[in-house]
């Protein structure tokens, strides 16, 4: 059947002698029966409650794709636990993988959740602060806090800044052969990150973590903008992290922890402050850690700092020593 315009599709259904138009929006009919209006407008109508999928910049629906599954569709998704999600992801069997994040509980779970991820947050730290140590301390009817009372000296928001003891750990930098000088030059910046890296050294010298410098070896300071506003340091040590042999201190795996504290009941997490000011540099390598900044100065670590490619390497080493007599109470 052709009753239409040009482009219009036409099928036939039902009993013989009656058949129904199928007919795209921008199709114009010259005449049609009564009965086939009806039936067209009802399958318009019908067209227009199909999900669609649009393009997000241009806004224009995108033709063949299909369309979001609904959150019931969700719902229904395999559940795998953390072991088999990571052989399936290892082996390509997995063809997307959805995340779930209930606005409140299950039952008020739909496609239109959201929550603003930075109010998340604020309400994560807010309810980790309230656990704090520091913050126990404060509220004498806390369970905890006679026993926090006891160890005051070791539980503290605000620690004093000095240059900490020798731990029996030393952060060290042993570079691969050949290698002369690691040297990038320091490029300029805004005054207002001038300004913030300039204060920061002059505190980290008052405390005794840096000092005034004359090596060959240099690597450029800049500063990123965290989302609180405040200013994040970062020292662009890429030269000398390529030099650097890399340590083959294994870092525990984060599945083996959980299999460990399985049965617990009561859990608690230690976050020592400045963690990585708190580990001396191997004396015959501090001349390697040296960065420079806008100003024109230069400053060696006498601490391990931020950036430096085995840092987390031998941080972990000193947690490991610090704690291996209580390994059947702590996690490391």
């Amino acid at each position: 059947m052709e009753g239409a315009g040009a482009g219009a599709r036409a099928t036939t259904s039902g009993r013989a002698g009656a058949p129904t138009c199928k007919v795209k929006k921008s199709d114009k009919l010259t005449s049609a029966p009564k009965a086939e209006a009806s039936s067209r407008d009802a399958d318009s109508a019908a067209e227009d409650k199909v999900p669609q999928v649009f393009d997000v910049f241009t806004g224009e629906p995108k033709v063949g794709e299909a369309p979001l599954p609904t959150v019931a569709e969700l719902l229904e998704l395999e559940e795998l636990s953390y072991v088999e999600f990571m052989d399936s992801l290892k082996a390509g069997e997995l063809a997307e993988v959805v995340l779930l994040r209930p606005e409140g509980s299950s039952l008020e779970l739909n496609s239109s959740s959201v929550m603003d991820p930075e109010v998340l947050e604020d309400e994560r730290t807010s309810k980790r602060q309230t656990r704090y140590g520091a913050a126990i301390l404060k509220n004498p009817s806390d369970p905890y806090y006679a026993l926090l009372k006891e160890f005051s000296d070791v539980v503290s928001d605000d620690p004093p800044s000095v240059l900490p003891p020798d731990r029996g750990v030393r952060h060290e930098i042993d570079l691969g052969s050949g290698t002369k000088y690691c040297t990038t030059r320091q490029w300029p910046l805004p005054k207002e990150q001038v300004d913030v890296i300039d204060a920061f050294f002059a505190a980290k010298h008052a405390a005794g973590m840096v000092r005034e410098s004359k090596s060959p070896h240099s690597s450029p300071t800049f500063c990123l903008r965290k989302p609180n506003g405040k200013w994040r340091m970062v020292r662009a040590f890429n030269k000398l992290n390529a030099a650097t042999i890399p340590a083959s201190t294994p870092i525990p795996r984060k599945d083996m922890l959980q299999n460990n504290m399985a049965g617990c009941t009561i859990f608690s997490a230690l976050d020592m402050v400045d963690g990585y000011y708190q580990l001396l540099m191997r004396e015959s390598n501090i001349p390697l850690t040296v960065v420079s900044t806008p100003s024109g100065m230069l400053w060696e670590w006498l601490v391990m700092p931020q950036g430096l490619s085995n840092a987390p390497t031998t941080f972990n080493r000193l947690v490991t020593q610090l704690f291996r007599p209580m390994r059947l109470f702590v996690q490391t």
